[in-house]
């Protein structure tokens, strides 16, 4: 039998050691080096992050900023426009009331010179323009107005009484009011003093149920006894 070759292994222990302590440290110093890095770049993006924040709150407290400048410019804006409709609004009813007056003035101005045109025609007393409109809408109270005129022209007053009487039916039966019968009335005649002309108007009020034909006028000068009569028939536009 042919004798076993014998193999021989040298062994360094402390060689290997090192080398293991070695490789050790290598890691914890790329470890440390990977965590150092790793600071630096938490920071580095921290710092980032706190600026881009900044830089938004910047931004929102000037966007709201404008935003409530802009919200104080819209309500002024606003404000101006509903003045200007308001006072718009009070020129355009200024303006209607002014035409209406102006046509109330044409109205009078005309029907006056109608009144002298007549009076011209006329050698004493004239009795016209009777005209009556009413005051409510159940048709028992009138307001009614009437010229007297006189055709000499002279600076001497003219004074005297006119009567009236409102001839009608009062539920079916003919009737005459006069007087105190029409409230507005306190005595039977209105006095009248004029040296060209006098307007004379009042308050006619009936009784339920009396509807009006006509109204029968007579006036009396005190001084010349000069006297006119005039009948009316009640206009159809008062009811």
């Amino acid at each position: 039998m042919a004798p076993r070759a014998v193999v021989i292994k040298n062994h360094h222990p402390a060689r290997k050691l090192c080398a293991a302590l070695l490789g050790l440290g290598l890691l914890v110093l790329a470890a440390y080096g990977l965590y150092g890095e790793g600071r630096r770049s938490a920071r580095l993006d921290f710092s980032t992050v706190t600026a881009e924040r900044n830089e938004l709150s910047q931004a929102t407290a000037t966007l709201r900023t404008q935003m409530l400048d802009q919200d104080e410019r819209i309500a002024i804006l606003e404000r101006a426009q509903q003045i200007e409709g308001n006072a718009y609004q009070k020129v355009q009813e200024l303006f209607q009331d002014l035409q209406q007056r102006n046509l109330k003035l044409r109205e009078e101005v005309a029907f006056f010179r109608s009144i002298v045109a007549s009076a011209a025609r006329n050698k004493h007393l004239s009795i016209q323009g009777f005209v009556v409109s009413p005051l409510e809408s159940v048709g028992t109270t009138y307001r009614y107005r009437l010229v007297l005129t006189r055709g000499l022209k002279s600076a001497r007053v003219v004074t005297g009484d006119l009567k009236f009487v409102v001839v009608g039916e009062l539920n079916g039966e003919p009737t005459r009011l006069a007087g105190e019968a029409l409230s507005d009335l306190k005595n039977r005649s209105l006095p009248f003093r004029f040296r060209d002309f006098q307007k004379i108007s009042g308050v006619l009020r009936f009784p339920v149920g009396f509807v009006p034909q006509r109204v029968e006028f007579q006036a009396a000068a005190k001084a010349k006894r000069w006297r006119a009569e005039k009948v009316f028939d009640w206009p159809h536009q008062a009811g």
